[in-house]
């Protein structure tokens, strides 16, 4: 079992910042998952971890029911396109990552844009029908 190289330095320097971090997982063995993700020292950085069958936009909703946050305060990635629809169907901010690479600084500052450009019009749209 590994990770992509640079997945161990993206969660931890998200985590030490103190940005909570949860995983959506379709694997039906939330056991083996926990083992797996434990074995690689990542299990307790998580918080809400959603790890059974059924689709992205299902586990995101339990994630913001069991948090307390909104779909649109989430920075999903995915390396299926399917999986970032779904996650984008809910409200929240999705980014498609390379197969290749995985989840990398890069794909970090991608997501962190798409987010903030997100944030901005949500902002604006709330101003403009308060001033309606």
């Amino acid at each position: 079992l590994a990770l992509f190289p640079r997945v161990r330095a993206v969660l931890g320097f998200l985590s030490s910042r103190g940005v909570p971090l949860s995983i959506a997982s379709r694997s039906p063995d939330l056991a083996h998952a926990r083992a797996a993700l434990r074995a690689l020292s990542l299990w307790d950085l998580f918080e809400s971890p959603q790890v059974y069958r059924g689709a992205k936009d299902a586990h995101l909703r339990a994630i913001a029911e069991a948090t307390g946050r909104r779909p649109a305060d989430m920075l999903f990635f995915d390396d299926d396109a399917r999986n970032v629809a779904r996650a984008r169907g809910v409200g929240a901010t999705a980014v498609l990552v390379d197969r290749a690479r995985g989840l990398d600084p890069d794909a970090l500052l991608e997501g962190l844009r798409e987010h903030r450009t997100a944030a901005r019009q949500r902002g604006a749209l709330s101003r403009w029908a308060s001033a309606a």
